[in-house]
Order: C-alpha cells, then structure tokens, then sequence
C-alpha cells in the first residue's frame, strides 16, 4: 500500500498509508536507519469493546497534507454502519526526534456507547527483529521499544491526564501472525509487560465512564540516539501543557486544486531533506518485499533537481543544506557515486567496473553535471554569502568540471560512455552530452565571478566544442530529430533512435538561444507524438519494462511517469508564443493533479491501461518536476500577458 502521507523534519521522517498506519519511521536519518521496514501498525476505534480496524470495513479516510514545511498534516475517518467519525492531526516537532498524532473520536449515533482507540506499533528497530524488546515502563508510564542504541518512547494525554494506562505487548508472530492486536479480545488489555524478538505493542485510550463528550487524545512518539535522551523529551512534551490538544481542523476536504498541489509538493520535496543534506528519492518500503531494496537513498541526480526546484520555491536552505552534503561525497576524481546514504557513505550500486585499464566509470556522468548546474541556481539565488560561494567553487563545482573536461573522447570530444538517465543502459547518451555542456558554461560563469580567469577559460572553450560536437554526432537526419544514445564505433557512433523522455530532459537544460534548440524542439515532439499511453501522461521511452504489465499491448510504449509529462509541459511552458501554445501544458499539469488524489502524494509512475499508481509513493522527484512545470506555466502567463 502507497504512503499517502510523508512527513520529515531532518532527524525523524514518518509515513502513513491510506488505512492512517505508521507504515515508515526513519531516524536518526531521513531515510536512514528505517525502524519499521514497512511493516504497518496500525488504529482501530472501539465500541463497546468491540475493536473495528481501520484496515477493514466501511471506512472513508482522508489525508491532506497542512502547509508547506513538510511537517504536519490531518486526517477523517469516518464510518456510516459505525456511525463514528475520527478525525485528527499528525505533527512533527520541527527540530526534534518527536512525532505528535491528536485524535477526537466522536460518537454519531443516538445510543450511549463506551468509546476508545487502539494504537498498534510493530517495529524492527535498527532495521531488524533481531534483539528488540519492548517493555512497560511503570515509573514513567510510558511503552518503549528499544535496542542497543536505539529507542522509540509511547506516550498518551488525554483528559484524565500523562501516561499510558492501558496497553499489551507480545511477539509480532504470536496469535496467528497477529501479535498484539490478537490479544485485544476483551474490554481490557491485559498489560502484559514486556516482550522480546519481534516485539509490537498495542495501548489503548478510553473515554472515562460517565463522559459522554468527544474521546480527545494525543499519542506522542519520541526517538532517540540514546536511551538518556527520552526522559528529557518526555518531561519536555508533559510540561508544555495540562490539557490534551483539541485536534480540531479546518474542515475543507475540497478536491485538490493545483495550488494545493504546490504546497503539498514543497512540503514533499522538504520533508525528505536529511539534517546533513541527502535528498532521499522515496522512502517507500513496499519494494522490500519483492526486490529486497527501496529508493531511501540519494542520488545526486534527483538530488539535484530536487535542489533546484526547492531554491526556485523559497528554500535556498535546504538546497544550500544539500551542497554541503554534495561537498563531503563528492570523489577525489571530481565524479559522483551512484547513490549515497543520508550519512554520506556510499550506497549499493549496480554499475561495474568494466576493467582495471578501462577508462569508464561505472556512473551516470549527467549527476556530476546536474550538481554543478544546481549549485549555480543556488549561488544565482542569492542563498549562500560570499565565503560560502567561494568553498562551492573551490571544493564542488571547480572539481567536478575538471572530471567532466578529461572525461571525454579524445577524438570526438563528447563525453565517454557511463550509464543513462535511467540507470539502466551504457553509451554517450544526449541527455548527459547536453547536461555536461551547460554544466561547464556554469562552472565557467562561477570561475570568473570568483576571479579564477584560467578555469573560466578552459570551461567555456569545452562548452563551445560540445555544443558544436552534439548536433554533428547525435543528430539522426533520417528521423529528424536527435538520438537518445550513442555506441562508439571504429569510424563515429552508431545511433539508438529509440523515442525517449529523456530528449525532453536534455531539451529543458539548453537556453532558448541554443546552436541546436530547433533539432530538440522536433525531438521534444517526437516525444510528446509517440510516447503518450491509454492512461494519459507520457512514457519513459519506447518499451520500457519497468514495471511493464505481461498483457500490455506491444504499442503501448510503456507506463507514464510524472516527471515526463511534467518535463513536456515545462519546455511547452518555455516555448509558448501565444495563449494558445498554453493549452496542452494545462493539459499535463491537469493529468499530474488527477494523480494525487486526496492526499496530493504522486507517485513515480502509473498503470498504463487502469491508471493505477505503482512503484514508490510519494517520489521526491516527481513532485519537484511538478512545481518546475507550475512555475514555467506562471511565467509563460505572465510574458504573454505583456
């Protein structure tokens, strides 16, 4: 099941699908160490003892993201056979390893009912069964899960006041598979007190006896590093009031507009922004289940982008935050990892090594590039001071142009061959030639600012001989449009016309006033004419079996991704001449809202025939590439208007 609600604040990231389960707990990382695996939780509301889970029956539930930090967000669920509505809020502290969820149950019927909650809690602390324990805590009245050096508190207010009262701990393989949530079979959990291995617990809030008002709860999480830590962040939680938090909130559950959408997707993209400045892909953990990895990594190309677009919305903080990250993983030859960890140690890769005499990397050579071009739109942002800009030039930027200079053909001059956009393929590919070229147009423009006349010079002359070389080697006269890779041959390439999204990419990273901006314009067509699906949206490329469907008609190209109806819509966007060029970039934008749903979450990809959503919910990447395609959408609007 999708994570329809991602929050994080740099130390504690949360995930909850759309049955209100905490299905993702991150910490002391965004994205790193995952405390849950994926595994859900899970809420139930009980009435006259008798549990109802949210995971089953009639239940309606929304979740909407609130504001733009990425931090905070409410939910409604509401029952008609039950006639019980539950609404609330889920909040993280903005600093702090705290996770707040209030709750007001109210009771819809005529009939006098005994009301409460269960909150179930099954983690793998250190991203394992192996060793948790999960104990009472009576001194504090408190649940806490704990491990070596890891820890996760429970505790409850409500309108009797602090602590948990009532609450079952057990093995996550007991009753059945069921663990805890087996043993809530009466009025009363029994408080059983401690539990080992696969440790889950569940604790209850009831409403008191005699009160016939509205159940008002809150359930707060605390992580820590240390066990130490917990006592000074539970008094802390317990001295901040005497009364329990009406979780009362704005009652708009109005469809999505798109600047809602805009909000949701700037709290998205900061949400998976890391204390030390990774930028996770997706903190989904449904992938674990069948390939044994997720995307809870960074990459630096969607880091990158990601950047970009969080300085183009305001938050030059968190895109300065990932430089710095980019800074300290940057390799001693100038070339980025595939992947990192939030911690900065380098990730599990599947780009080999072809030999030790080999002049191939075993990377995407277009990452390098798309952190140089991030780190100028942060420094033409205004974000950093001058010092700061300095140390990018000197330990980011200048560094990584020099690899992209000598990490080329000596005879064609384009780059050598690493592996695609996609990950997936090697060659000299047009995406990473284009990147590469306005890569080092950047760096240029930094070297002189920083009054090093020598690289600006050298940067600025390969610029120019890539911009000459492109068009001459990658441009396929008898399709009219460019090649999306090349394969070196004894006398020049060998060219895959393959349709391919990432023409569009590349076609984004050129200026207007480029050599070659009339061959990307026909292969920006090309693109929008051959890779569109049944379920609208445009494919990655031409059979892409990615997550392909086994009955998929062979004319379909693939499954359509966000970022590549997001990519068309924004060069659409640039190119618009009159109020009707505008028409089919609202066309894309508006297929990207009819994505989101509730709860604004858009995912990496959709069902090509039932538009279902599949593989990671929320991906980073594709809300960043919406907000860029709404922000080129206001820009056309505004030149056209004079």
């Amino acid at each position: 099941m999708s994570r329809e609600i991602a929050l994080g604040n740099g130390r504690l990231f949360a995930a909850f699908d759309a049955d209100l389960a905490l299905r993702e707990l991150t910490f002391p990382h965004v994205g790193q160490e995952n405390h849950t695996l994926g595994r859900a939780g899970g809420l139930a509301v009980v009435l006259d003892g008798e549990n109802h889970w949210l995971d089953g029956g009639d239940w309606r539930i929304r979740l909407r993201p609130l504001g733009d930090e990425g931090r905070r967000a409410r939910f409604l669920a509401a029952s008609r056979s039950l006639e019980i509505e539950l609404r609330g809020t889920i909040e993280l502290d903005a600093a702090r390893p705290v996770l707040r969820r209030t709750f007001r149950l109210r009771d819809l019927s005529p009939r006098r009912r005994r009301l409460g909650l269960l909150v179930r809690h099954d983690l793998a602390l250190l991203e394992s069964d192996l060793g948790n324990g999960v104990r009472f805590d009576p001194s504090r009245r408190v649940v806490m899960h704990y491990k070596r050096r890891r820890c996760v508190l429970l505790d409850v207010r409500d309108a009797i006041g602090d602590g948990v009262r009532e609450w079952t701990l057990a093995r996550e393989d007991d009753h059945g598979g069921l663990g805890s949530r087996g043993r809530a079979r009466s009025d009363r959990l029994d408080g059983n007190p401690t539990a080992v291995g696969a440790g889950d617990s569940l604790i209850a809030i009831r409403r008191p006896e005699g009160d016939d008002g509205d159940l008002l709860a809150r359930l707060t999480l605390i992580a820590g590093e240390e066990a130490a830590e917990l006592d000074a962040e539970l008094a802390r939680e317990r001295g901040a009031d005497g009364l329990v938090l009406d979780p009362a909130v704005d009652d708009d559950w109005a469809p999505l507009d798109h600047a809602a959408l805009e909000r949701i997707s700037r709290g998205v993209c900061a949400a998976h922004v890391d204390r030390d400045g990774a930028i996770m892909a997706g903190i989904d953990s449904e992938m674990i289940a069948t390939a044994r990895e997720s995307y809870a990594y960074c990459w630096p190309r969607d880091g990158a982008c990601i950047a970009e677009t969080l300085e183009a919305a305001g938050r030059g903080d968190l895109a300065a935050r990932f430089l710095a990250f980019a800074e300290r993983v940057i390799g001693d030859e100038g070339f980025f990892e595939q992947r990192f960890h939030a911690d900065g140690s380098p990730a599990s890769s599947w780009h080999a090594w072809a030999g030790p005499d080999d002049p191939h990397r075993p990377i995407q050579a277009d990452e390098t590039a798309l952190v140089v071009l991030a780190a100028d739109a942060v420094v033409r942002g205004g974000t950093v001071a001058p010092e700061r800009r300095r140390r990018i030039h000197e330990r980011l930027v200048r560094p990584a142009a020099r690899f992209l200079v000598a990490y080329r053909d000596p005879e064609t001059r384009l780059p050598l061959p690493s592996h695609d956009l996609w990950e997936e393929r090697s060659g000299v590919h047009l995406f990473t030639a284009v990147a590469t070229e306005r890569a080092l147009v950047a760096a240029s423009d930094l070297a002189e600012t920083e009054g090093d006349a020598a690289s600006a010079a050298e940067f600025a002359r390969v610029a120019g001989e890539l911009a000459a070389r492109i068009p001459h080697h990658l441009f396929h006269r008898e399709a009219d449009r460019f090649a999306r890779r090349a394969e070196r041959t004894a006398t020049g390439y060998h060219l895959d016309v393959t349709v391919d999204a990432s023409l569009a990419a590349a076609a984004l990273l050129a200026p207007p006033d480029s050599p070659y901006a009339d061959e990307l314009a026909r292969s920006v067509r090309a693109v929008e004419r051959e890779l569109g699906t049944p379920a609208g949206g445009i494919a990655r490329y031409q059979g892409d079996t990615y997550h392909r469907r086994d009955d998929l008609d062979p004319g379909i190209p693939g499954n359509p991704w966000i970022i590549g109806a997001a990519w068309v819509a924004t060069w659409r966007a640039r190119h618009a001449r009159r109020e009707a060029d505008l028409a089919p970039v609202r066309r894309h934008l508006d297929w990207i809202l009819a994505r989101a749903g509730d709860s604004g979450a858009l995912p990496e990809q959709i069902d090509a025939v039932t538009g279902a959503d599949l593989s990671v919910k929320p991906l980073t990447w594709s809300h960043a590439e919406y907000l860029r395609a709404r922000a080129a959408l206001a820009e056309a609007e505004a030149r056209l208007r004079g």
